[in-house]
């Protein structure tokens, strides 16, 4: 059996905010992919949740090991249309 599950916009706005973490990983992905459209519309969204995100305050958000880790990670955001 499967269940259909409706949010009304006011819990689906709550959903977005809780999960906004999800977003910034997803549009970096498809932008290195090569699926700009899909991570133009995750980095949309991302800036609807946190219109103030950009690349120079990543660092403070985001905690990565290794630095080529987190400089590949910005790559894939600068090439999602994530601004300087």
């Amino acid at each position: 059996m499967s269940r259909i599950i409706y949010y009304g916009k006011a819990q689906q706005a709550r959903l977005d905010e809780r999960m906004w973490w999800i977003t910034p990983p997803a549009a970096a992905s498809h932008a290195l992919s090569g699926r700009l459209a899909q991570a133009q519309k995750a980095l949309s969204r991302m800036r609807e949740i946190d219109p103030d995100l950009r690349i120079s305050n990543l660092a403070e958000l985001v905690p990565f090991r290794a630095a080529q880790d987190f400089s590949r990670y910005v790559e894939g955001l600068r090439q999602a249309g994530l601004p300087e």
